[in-house]
């Protein structure tokens, strides 16, 4: 998918990538513990919302790539638009498909 896709680009051009789910962290502080162990200086989360909740409390580095899902699905619930507002608020740079995609967020 995306992540994985993007991943293999970065590999390509020489940069050490490691593609993990968000689901495989309970939460914020265990993502913070896995990025201390692997040694890495940024996340890329991929989607907004699923990517932006366990990030926002991260206190890691982190840029945002958004989602069709962020924008066709999840921007019309008001509650997961905030979340999704607040983590590309604190994210180093958001990467957008198109710049449709960036003004509709």
């Amino acid at each position: 998918t995306t992540a994985l896709r993007l991943a293999t680009v970065a590999r390509r051009h020489g940069w050490e990538a490691e593609c993990r789910d968000v689901g495989d962290f309970e939460d914020a502080a265990q993502l913070r513990a896995f990025v201390r162990e692997q040694r890495l200086s940024s996340v890329l989360g991929v989607h907004a919302f699923r990517a932006g909740k366990l990030l926002l409390d991260s206190e890691v580095s982190y840029s945002i790539v958004l989602g069709g899902t962020d924008v066709n699905v999840m921007a019309d619930d008001a509650s997961k638009c905030v979340i999704m507002q607040q983590a590309i608020d604190k994210s180093c740079a958001v990467i957008a498909f198109s710049r449709e995609m960036l003004t509709k967020m």
